[in-house]
């Protein structure tokens, strides 16, 4: 890469920081006007070049939006597009490591959240998730590991984080579920038989519905220790 081009990546660099911090201290509202990129090139004080890239990484991350015969207008990330946006990036950097990182990170999401989904349950949300459990243990039992389990499963464990009521924890969840039901469609050898996971689901189902934090953790740590097992052995 020649100096010129690291000139250039190290100036937008700066100044994508620079208006990201005025960005996060200002108190313009969503649809406010900012700036266009010719005012952003004088009042920084760079080619327009530069200012035009450092429009573009900031209305990536979210924080601007272009409007056409307006120039750039603020606006508010949306935390479950910006996963989305960064997942495929994200695998593609760790190459085959990718599937199991990302099922540690949905590991240490749904273990760490299973008190707050424990103490805000709805009873309602309870018996669901009991209801999900027992369908699960049908299909498995009459057909095996199929792409209805597969569904009843991703239902559960969105539930079970739909209960925190927390929407950044479901919304976070709810992108590496969809990430990996893709992933796995490409990868039938991932797709194991439940085993153990019927009489998991309805452990769980049942701590929950009995408030037992404690008991619906370790449950849930062993049937995501069985699940992570599985994947390694299956990769």
């Amino acid at each position: 890469m020649s100096k010129r081009k690291d000139l250039n990546g190290s100036l937008t660099s700066d100044l994508v920081e620079k208006i990201r911090t005025r960005i996060m201290d200002s108190d313009l509202e969503k649809g406010a006007m900012f700036m266009t990129v010719d005012q952003i090139a004088s009042e920084y004080g760079v080619s327009r070049t530069i200012a035009r890239e450092a429009a573009s990484q900031l209305q990536a991350l979210g924080l601007l939006k272009g409007r056409q015969r307006v120039g750039l207008v603020m606006h508010r990330p949306d935390v479950q597009d910006l996963m989305r946006n960064w997942l495929p990036l994200y695998s593609r950097s760790l190459g085959g490591e990718s599937i199991q990182a990302l099922a540690q990170l949905r590991y240490a999401l749904e273990v760490g959240a299973i008190g707050l989904a424990v103490a805000n349950a709805t009873e309602e949300q309870a018996s669901r998730l009991r209801e999900i459990a027992a369908r699960f243990e049908a299909v498995t039992t009459a057909f095996g590991q199929t792409e209805d389990a597969d569904n009843a499963e991703y239902e559960f464990h969105s539930l079970l984080l739909e209960m925190t009521r927390n929407p950044l924890i479901s919304g976070m969840h709810a992108v590496l579920a969809d990430y990996f039901r893709a992933a796995m469609g490409k990868n039938p050898h991932w797709r194991t038989v439940a085993r153990d996971a019927v009489w998991e689901h309805k452990a769980i189902a049942n701590a929950i519905a009995g408030r037992d934090a404690e008991l619906a953790r370790t449950l849930l740590r062993h049937h995501l220790d069985n699940s992570l097992a599985e994947l390694k052995n299956g990769e």
